[in-house]
């Protein structure tokens, strides 16, 4: 269940299913010590056995181990003697870690919060207390990790917590995770200009407010837009179960397109007076996986899907068909195995006929989808690409690298 290494190198300390921990010695592979966790007395006749899911080893050879019952255990990994024992949580602990000076232990798992063990002078004889605690997370805990001033966590909410080492129980930052795909984009119809935004588990579609004046230029530099008509929520939907992934309006706002992880869902708007929105739900082609990117052409004939399977599927919306499969992101190595890296990037062009896609290997395709086939890859640029899109009425891809590289490349139809 987990495993660690001594700071030394010579053992190797293993947490099992069966609630032993067990040194192995790493030149003969011998099983140099056995130490069992003891069921507590309310559930000594039960069939519960205690997982060991984290472990730690420190080199004085204390053994920090964190099981299925909540409990944090500090052990003799010379002796084989239990020394403390805490449940300070109410679920599993996932994982345990300790800092650079072996004076601090941290323990989380599926309850959320994260437990802070220091080492103290208790008469003379060193014990471990424990001190504080946080939640800045809303599911499982499932990492731990610490930098030279820093704790860092990470789970199943996709958020990155850090905690300050020195001042645990007072600073601390909960950052979002940074999405790869656009969570807001725009459409305009009959005159509404329309917001769409994408949250964890619901859309909103907002209509975009008016000023009184047509000309902007009739304000001077830092003066405040009168509005003549206030934004206003059209719509919003809500998903149940998996979070949404990735989310879409079409150019002229007729189409919505979004999916979780579990399916792509396709909607006709059509709109009505009074800020009233009518949502029709349209069949999709069963072959049609769940996304990660969702893009319309610009003249909404076409929806494009960069799917789970790392493909790029060319739909066609009137037929509700399936036009094309483009596979080139799904790499076959020497020995036949296939390696896929995920989608991140997509591009249209104005025109319809250019699709650019690039993936987090760096690699970037361009399609021909007035021919509906491959035509070229771009060279790897030596800065991982982060944002690519076509000039306006142009042939040409804008690509930005994180280095702050901007490239121009033309697009050019393979030659028959």
């Amino acid at each position: 269940m987990s495993i660690c290494w001594h700071p030394g190198g010579n053992d190797i300390f293993t947490g099992g299913g069966d609630g032993t921990i067990r040194r192995w010695d790493a030149k003969s592979g011998a099983n140099t010590l056995v130490m069992k966790l003891i069921l507590p007395r309310n559930r000594a006749r039960s069939t519960v056995t205690r997982l060991i899911w984290s472990i730690t080893v420190l080199s004085d050879y204390t053994v920090v181990v964190g099981d299925s019952l909540g409990n944090t255990e500090f052990w003799d990994g010379v002796n084989g003697v239990l020394t403390q024992s805490y449940r300070q949580h109410e679920a599993d602990v996932m994982t345990v870690v300790a800092n650079e000076k072996t004076n601090m232990i941290f323990s989380s798992g599926v309850d959320s919060k994260v437990a802070m063990f220091q080492l103290v002078e208790d008469r003379g004889t060193p014990k471990w207390v424990s001190t504080s605690s946080q939640r800045l997370h809303s599911h499982d805990i499932r990492a731990l990790a610490i930098t030279n001033k820093e704790l860092i966590s990470g789970g199943n909410d996709c958020r990155i917590g850090v905690y300050s080492l020195l001042d645990f129980g007072e600073h601390s930052i909960k950052i979002s995770p940074f999405p790869q795909q656009p969570i807001v984009s725009f459409g305009s119809a009959q005159n509404c200009r329309s917001l769409l935004c994408q949250y964890e588990k619901k859309l909103q579609l907002w209509r975009l407010g008016r000023d009184q004046s047509a000309d902007i230029s009739d304000y001077r530099d830092g003066e405040t837009l009168e509005v003549s008509e206030p934004h206003s929520l059209l719509l919003e939907i809500k998903t149940r179960g998996s979070n949404i992934v990735c989310s879409t309006i079409s150019s002229v706002g007729t189409f919505l397109a979004y999916s979780n992880r579990k399916s792509t869902k396709l909607f006709k708007l059509s709109y009505g007076s009074e800020n009233k929105v009518k949502l029709q739900k349209l069949k999709l082609p069963k072959e049609l996986p769940c996304s990660i990117h969702l893009l319309f052409s610009n003249d909404t004939s076409r929806l494009i899907v960069a799917g789970v399977d790392n493909k790029i599927y060319i739909l066609n919306i009137s037929s509700m068909r399936i036009e094309q499969v483009f596979s080139e992101h799904t790499i076959v190595d020497q020995e036949q195995r296939k390696i896929i890296t995920p989608i991140c990037s997509l591009a249209i062009s104005s025109d319809g006929q250019w699709l650019a896609s690039g993936d987090l290997n760096n690699f970037i395709h361009i399609f021909d989808l007035q021919k509906l086939e491959h035509s070229s890859t771009l060279p790897v640029f030596d800065s991982i690409h982060t944002a690519i899109a076509f000039v306006p009425n142009e042939p040409r891809l804008a690509v930005m690298c994180a280095s702050n590289a901007l490239f121009f490349l033309r697009c050019q139809r393979k030659r028959s």
